[in-house]
């Protein structure tokens, strides 16, 4: 039933409620599939219900040898990463489990395993060598947003497996005018947090920008920059396009997007006083929700360049 809800993408609250309710005083009639069918269902219409996801997590642990880490526990990690639910004794569980059936899961589970993990920060070195390992020969299979979470994940747990980084950098570069404006932010961001700097990737990731700016975000735009300067990549005509895309977006740019374009054009040293004088006429309108980082980083990107900006400084 709550698959059913959740399938028509309407969320009927009290209908919803009801589910949970008489879920939880019947948890212990659910199957395997129907735990990991609940869990997906609340994920899905972003149902954070705290009483049901407890005893959800409680079930599953108390089940994990019944549960298909092929397809079950990848769904059931997946939905409480989803929901921003941190229960530390289902992911401990699930992990080890994992573990074991590795060599069963598809792409689009070991993707989502290892983004599941990650975004909780869920560190655990046998898990990702294990995932990384089972990635590796199955990275021709990989969709671009299964590259994309993969990348992102390990980047977030800071695990670096260089022979699997080389070969996701050959595999973006292969596919790379498949790939979203949000997929190349990604995943020059996951480079550069991890400091692997592959220059075909970097080189192809400049020419796909350049070719679709007009796609790109203001988070996006800051994201690329950010990471081809922490890389030490300096491609004028890129900086260029990525200058030109932020001022065009200027009045959207919000505190963290200011301070990495500031950042990255004072790291890479190319003088662009058009673009700093917008950057900081934006700034200006919005300090008051700069956090002190943003304002260390920003005041830092000024100085480094000599800009003596009166009003801003």
């Amino acid at each position: 039933m709550a698959w059913a809800v959740s399938n028509e993408g309407k969320v009927h609250l009290t209908l919803l409620n009801s589910i949970a309710a008489q879920s939880i005083e019947r948890l212990y009639e659910f199957d395997a599939q129907g735990l990991s069918t609940t869990a997906w269902s609340l994920a899905t219409l972003g149902m954070r219900h705290t009483p049901l996801l407890d005893v959800l997590a409680a079930a599953a642990v108390a089940r994990i040898d019944e549960i298909d880490a092929a397809q079950g526990l990848s769904n059931i990690v997946w939905s409480f990463a989803r929901l921003a639910v941190e229960n530390k004794p289902l992911f401990t569980a699930s992990a080890a489990a994992s573990v074991p059936w590795m060599s069963s899961l598809c792409p689009q589970a070991l993707a989502n395993s290892s983004w599941s993990f990650a975004s909780i920060l869920f560190e655990d070195r046998p898990l990702f060598d294990a995932l990384s390992s089972q990635t590796l020969p199955l990275l021709a299979q990989f969709s671009q947003q299964h590259l994309t979470n993969t990348v992102w994940a390990y980047a977030k747990v800071e695990y670096c497996n260089r022979p699997l980084l080389a070969a996701m950098a050959a595999s973006a570069v292969a596919s790379i005018d498949k790939f979203s404006a949000q997929g190349v932010a990604n995943f020059a961001w996951a480079f550069a947090k991890l400091l692997y700097v592959d220059l075909p990737f970097l080189d192809a990731i400049a020419s796909r920008a350049q070719a679709s700016l007009v796609d790109y975000s203001p988070q996006n735009l800051a994201m690329t920059a950010w990471a081809v300067a922490k890389m030490e990549f300096v491609d004028a005509p890129l900086m260029d396009a990525l200058s030109a895309g932020a001022q065009a977006k200027i009045a959207d740019l919000n505190p963290q997007n200011i301070t990495n374009m500031a950042w990255a054009y004072a790291t890479v040293q190319l003088p662009d006083h058009p673009l700093m004088n917008s950057l900081s006429a934006s700034a200006l309108r919005i300090l008051s929700a700069f956090n002190p980082q943003n304002l260390a980083n920003t005041a830092w990107s000024f100085a480094v360049r000599g800009i003596a900006d009166g009003p801003l400084l």
